[in-house]
């Protein structure tokens, strides 16, 4: 018990200062994973903000094809486009899905489909724009 709360503690202080959650945050993961289904569980906040952040780089990427007259991705092809406009991204979310690409009007939505692996969920991870 007394290890559980200490890992609880140190999440929250890892947590709550950003720069900490940068460079510790992501390499916590693994160690969390070995905890079993409590650290999975635990890993996710950190899950979560690396996803948010390989979304919002994705609309950036998206708004300079715009801005340069590109042509922008369609929800069909956004994993090709990741390959083909960013080679060292391999469109994997934190929890080994794909990510995906939905259009409505002018607004883009990048999601990833978030710890359950389904889409639509509450959980879902998703970042939009518009362009």
């Amino acid at each position: 018990m007394k290890k559980i709360l200490t890992l609880i503690v140190l999440l929250a202080i890892v947590w709550a200062v950003p720069a900490l959650r940068n460079r510790i945050g992501l390499a916590a993961v693994p160690v969390l994973e070995k905890l079993g289904p409590a650290g999975e569980k635990a890993a996710n906040p950190f899950r979560r903000w690396e996803a948010r952040n390989e979304l919002s780089f994705y609309l950036r990427m998206m708004n300079d094809d715009r801005t340069e007259a590109r042509a922008l991705p369609d929800e069909r092809d956004f994993s090709e486009w990741v390959r083909r406009r960013m080679p060292e991204e391999t469109g994997i979310d934190p929890w080994g899905g794909s990510y995906w690409l939905r259009r409505r009007g002018n607004e883009y939505i990048v999601g990833s489909n978030g710890p359950d692996g389904v889409r639509d969920t509450p959980d879902d991870v998703t970042q939009s724009a518009t362009m």
